[in-house]
């Protein structure tokens, strides 16, 4: 999944109106403010997808949940651990652990990944 800022009209207008009362004010200031502001949304995309992906530690705590969940004999019960976050949907351990997209918006997403996980499941006890 791939995300992208955008400027709206109306945000560029706002921030074109705050440009120009601070630069009647301090002209030095209102450059240094428009630059870094410009800054910050050019560095925004990248945040955006460093946030997007799921993290190491995260996965390790999954692996660890997963094999450590035993029956009284000692054999692994847990044939599946997935975790929510805010971005792209990645597999581990030959789909026995997965990073599942959740986040505002992408709802159908999710409830189409949850589907095919459940009726997996389903029908392996079947």
């Amino acid at each position: 999944m791939v995300f992208q800022v955008r400027v709206t009209q109306t945000a560029k207008a706002e921030i074109d109106a705050a440009y120009s009362w601070l630069r009647e004010r301090n002209t030095v200031y209102a450059d240094k403010w428009f630059r870094e502001l410009m800054n910050t949304i050019a560095t925004l995309q990248e945040n955006i997808a460093y946030e997007s992906m799921s993290k190491a530690v995260d996965i390790q705590k999954m692996h660890t949940n997963h094999d450590a969940i035993q029956d009284s004999k000692g054999n692994q019960v847990v044939n599946y651990a997935g975790i929510l976050y805010p971005g792209c949907y990645q597999s581990y351990s030959n789909s026995e652990i997965e990073a599942l997209p959740a986040y505002p918006g992408a709802e159908d997403t999710l409830r189409r990944y949850l589907y095919s996980i459940l009726s997996k499941a389903l029908n392996q006890t079947n």
